[in-house]
This record gives C-alpha cells, structure tokens and sequence, in this order.
C-alpha cells in the first residue's frame, strides 16, 4: 500500500500543480476535508481517493484524475459519500454527475444562442471576445475554472491589452457563468465573484489641428472605399461606430439631412435625430447612386454590414504616425471641436446622442437648428485641415 505522510496537508490547486513525479507511489490526505486523499504515482499522475471508514470498515475508492477532476469536486464528493452513508445508503461517487458537468464551451455556447443573439445587437463583440481570451479553458469543466485563475489573467490582459480588455473579460464570464448558475442549476462557484476590475479611466483623447491632416492623408490611402467612407462617417456624425456600420438607407432623409436611430438600435435605449453636416450628405448622395444594398456600407460577413476595420484602422496608425488612435476617438472629435467653436455642452450632448437627467431636461427644450449649424461649423473646420490635392506630374497617367 502507498505510504502517507505523517502530516496532512492543506491542498490548494497550487500545491497540487506542483507536485513532482514520485520514485514510488505516494500519498497526502487533505487537512481540510477528512477522507481525501491524492495518489501520486512514478508518471506524476495525480489521482483522488476517499480513504476511511464507512459504516465501520475501511474504504478506498477512486475518485478521479487531476485535474480532470477539480479539487472543489473531490471535496464534494467526499462529503457527499460520507453523507450517504450517515443515512444508511451505499456511498458511491457521483461519476455521472462529474462527467456530465458542463464545460466552459458549453456555457458560452448554450449563453450565445438564449440570451446574447436573442437580445444583444453585440453578440458578435462577445463571440470575438471569448474566442481571442477564454477558449483556451473551453474543455476545462466549470468547477475546475478557479478565482485564482481568472485573477491571473486578469492580470495578464491589463499589462497586455489594457485594463478596459481585462474588464470587459471579467464581465462577460461572470454574466454568463450567473446566468448559467440560475438557469441552468449548476452549483459551480462563480471564480469572478470578488475580484476587483481596475479602475475606469475616462479616455480624453481626440484628433487636433496638427494631427487632422495626417489623419485625412492616411484614410484616402485606404484602398476600399467603403472602409474610407465608413470611417469618414464615424467622423463628420460623431456617432458611435457600432450605429454608423449598421446605418440603413430606409432611415435616412438626405433632403432633410436627418439620420433617425430607432431606440432598439440605440445604446440609450432611446430613438435619436442625428444631424448630417452637407459633407456628410455628399458622402451619402455619392454611394446612393450605386448602391444596391439596404446597408449604407455592406459588408460580407453575417450581420449583411461592414464590421469594424481594425486592420484599416492600423493602416491608418502606421501611416499618420498618430500610434493611439481608436475608432472611437473620431466621435470625440466632433465633440471637441464643436466645443472648440464655443458650441454650448447640452447641443454637443444632442448632436451625439448623450443621455443624462440633467441634460435630457435641457435638450427638450432645443430644437435642432443650433445642432445643425453647430455640427455643420465643427466639419467645415474639421475638413479645411485637410491637405490639397498635389497635381499630377506631367507624363504620368
């Protein structure tokens, strides 16, 4: 029989990882839950046993592989076994139940078709999010997923992406695992439960008189028009790019220079009148007389529109030589310049779809007549910055 060791040991899923292989078998028993034991063999195979007495003879019975079986199962298992025996019945682990625990994949995906797709307009940002940080537990069972875990990458995403990734990876698992636990009955602890998310900075950062024209010198070197005009359109609406990608024709009036955003496509939950600048208009009137897609920049993928263009968006870095530039900031700089023109913040807040108490108060007293002529100022200012044409060289076609 293996031998134990004279002490029990506390374990811990670190002490457990580090564990070495052994010359011959060997054993520990758990000094937080009676009866368990782990087996390490010559290969480093780490195996659960409960060992002990039940209804007065001595048992060993295996309980599994680590760390196939998590130790939160073990432990369970164990109790669960001595339980059945104080009530008279034979105690046998739950093998069934451990092998038909979910697994991570199997939460996201059962997660992604109930709720995100049904009721989410950014389920794709989800599936791309789970896929880029936490498909690499996707086998793992869900009680073997740990708090320890998930603060290291936490961690991890924060020095290497930046502490809005790291959150947004917090957020995301423990929706879906809270959703799960009172859905779907599992008793898996949540491993995000506690842990702190860094703190939210407020980004600030917006294009300026200097860097506007590289800017503009960068996006017509794009070579796809519709990535050109799409990001030109996040730029002169000032609207959020999730709204400009799935901009429809059936809800726009060019004569009236209105873009209308129904409340379910919104994020405030709320329908919304965006002013069209003329150089917006120009852009539209352009791509209408060829267009034949009821998207205003279609796109290849699932949803008929264009996605994002992270890869346009790093040309345009590379080229303009602004390094930390985000789509984003192209709605902030509509703001700033409209401010910069001394436009008052509660028509700044109407022209780009900002929703408070304090100033839903005041927009319902405005018409749009000073939004107008605020966002038409801001582009007409924002555009002049852009560098003139260099006529061609004589001899060149």
């Amino acid at each position: 029989m293996a031998r134990r060791t004279e002490k029990a040991v506390k374990f811990s899923h670190a002490w457990l990882d580090g564990l070495p292989k052994q010359k011959a078998r060997r054993e520990w028993a758990d000094s937080e839950c009676d009866c368990l034991v782990v087996r390490v063999g010559t290969s480093g195979s780490k195996v659960f046993y409960f060992f002990g007495r039940l209804n007065g003879r001595l048992e060993r019975t295996k309980i599994g592989e680590y760390p196939r079986i998590s130790l939160t199962q073990s432990r369970r298992e164990v109790k669960h076994m001595l339980g059945q025996a104080a009530i008279g019945k034979e105690p046998v682990p739950r093998a069934m139940a451990v092998r038909d625990e979910k697994t991570l994949d199997s939460l996201f995906e059962w997660y992604l078709r109930t709720h995100a797709k049904p009721h989410k307009r950014t389920w794709p940002t989800d599936e791309s999010r789970y896929k880029r940080v936490l498909a690499k537990w996707g086998k793992r069972r869900l009680s073997q997923i740990t708090t320890g875990m998930v603060k290291d990458l936490h961690v991890q995403l924060g020095e290497n992406d930046g502490t809005y990734a790291a959150n947004k990876m917090l957020e995301l698992l423990g929706f879906m695992w809270r959703l799960g636990q009172a859905e779907l009955k599992f008793d898996a602890p949540d491993p995000t439960k506690g842990l702190k998310r860094f703190p939210k900075r407020e980004r600030e950062r917006f294009l300026d008189r200097t860097e506007l024209p590289k800017f503009f010198e960068a996006l017509a070197g794009l070579k796809t028009e519709t990535t050109r005009d799409y990001i030109m359109m996040c730029l002169l609406t000032g609207a959020r790019r999730s709204n400009v990608a799935a901009m429809r024709w059936d809800a726009l009036d060019l004569n009236e220079g209105v873009w209308e955003i129904e409340a379910a496509e919104s994020k405030n939950k709320s329908s919304m009148r965006v002013i069209l600048a003329t150089p917006a208009i120009q852009v539209l009137n352009r791509r209408q007389k060829k267009s034949t897609s009821p998207w205003v920049f279609p796109g290849g993928g699932r949803t008929g529109h264009i996605v994002e263009p992270k890869h346009a968006m790093a040309t345009i870095r590379e080229e303009s030589g602004i390094a930390d530039l985000r789509l984003h900031d192209l709605r902030r700089t509509l703001g700033s310049w409209q401010a910069a023109g001394g436009t008052s913040l509660p028509i700044i807040g109407k022209s780009l779809g900002h929703n408070s108490v304090q100033s839903t108060r005041i927009y319902a007293r405005l018409n749009l007549d000073p939004v107008r002529e605020s966002v038409q100022d801001a582009t007409a200012k924002m555009l002049a910055t852009q560098p003139k044409k260099k006529p061609p060289k004589e001899g060149r076609k």
